[in-house]
């Protein structure tokens, strides 16, 4: 049986599973506005409360249930230049992302408690 997981309007780039937890994770690809930011080194960054974010260019990471695929939460913040890399922890609780911003960051995500 085949089951289609929607949502991602800018596509997904990339993705992890937890099994043992019934969890799937991806990452949204950025944002055509914040690659032309980046190209031409215009700042999108802003002291009023992460503007790009309130303005939905940053990529957003997803969190579904594999076992009805309903969303379990959406983090829309934390960095404008997209994600390589996400893995889940052990115990499904957390989630490490490896940023595209460089110098390149590890964020680990609490991703329950956002």
């Amino acid at each position: 049986m085949q089951h289609l997981l929607t949502g991602a309007a800018r596509g997904i780039e990339c993705f992890a599973v937890s099994r043992a937890h019934n969890l799937v994770a991806y990452a949204e690809k950025v944002s055509v506005c914040v690659l032309l930011a980046q190209r031409y080194k215009v700042n999108l960054h802003s002291s009023s409360d992460n503007l790009h974010a309130k303005q939905g260019l940053a990529p957003q990471l997803h969190f579904h249930s594999t076992t009805d695929l309903s969303l379990l939460q959406t983090i829309s913040w934390g960095t404008q230049a997209g994600y390589v890399a996400i893995a889940f922890s052990g115990d499904g609780k957390r989630l490490a992302a490896i940023e595209q911003e460089q110098p390149s960051r590890l964020v680990v995500w609490d991703w329950q408690e956002v």
